[in-house]
């Protein structure tokens, strides 16, 4: 065995350490006191290097929040690989479809609050939106469709999704309007934007 191999296999050991690590994710506190946020924000960072290390994650960044008041806020690993730069509670990441968990949850707190119904046809707030159908059926596109991802929506409509300029509304719709759908609201489960 080459003298390296032999270094890297022995110091790990003698210093306490295994040289292969097959951990497995920290032990929550056993019992964490309402308002204990030192005891959550430790066990945070011992969990959250944990799943960076095992799930093979560049780096994320957390903030957990209590009422109006940041309690933790902390990056972990690298925001950018190739500059090695750090990433830290202002790391700036894309969002990609993580803003559909964003839009549905505020969709359903204004339904929660009676500002809105699921099943309202999506021409109460964009009048101007309308699809064609192969079928030359009129179809409601309704609020919940968009939501389960059953709108029929066109699928090859990516215009201004991938631009750093930005685009307004009436422009999307505009592109979108008498474009033709996939397929009837209602009828076939497909992801959409």
């Amino acid at each position: 065995m080459p003298k390296w191999i032999f270094v890297l296999l022995v110091i790990p050991i003698l210093l306490g350490m295994p040289s292969i690590s097959f951990a497995s994710p920290p032990e929550p506190p056993a019992d964490i006191s309402l308002g204990d946020y030192q005891r959550v924000n430790t066990y945070l960072k011992k969990l959250i290097t944990y799943w960076l290390e095992d799930e093979d994650v560049a780096g994320l960044s957390v903030a957990v929040v209590s009422g109006s008041q940041v309690v933790f806020e902390e990056g972990f690993g690298l925001s950018d690989l190739d500059t090695e730069r750090p990433a830290t509670p202002d790391t700036i990441y894309r969002i990609g479809a993580i803003s559909g968990v964003f839009t549905a949850s505020l969709i359903l707190r204004l339904s929660e609050l009676g500002m809105l119904q699921l099943d309202d046809n999506i021409n109460k707030y964009l009048p101007t939106l309308r699809f064609q159908y192969c079928d030359d059926q009129k179809y409601t596109i309704t609020i919940q469709n968009l939501l389960t991802h059953h709108a029929g929506l066109p699928i090859s409509r990516f215009e201004g999704s991938w631009t750093e300029q930005k685009s307004d509304m009436q422009t999307l719709l505009t592109q979108l309007n008498d474009s033709y759908a996939s397929y009837p609201p209602n009828t076939i489960y497909a992801y959409s934007n």
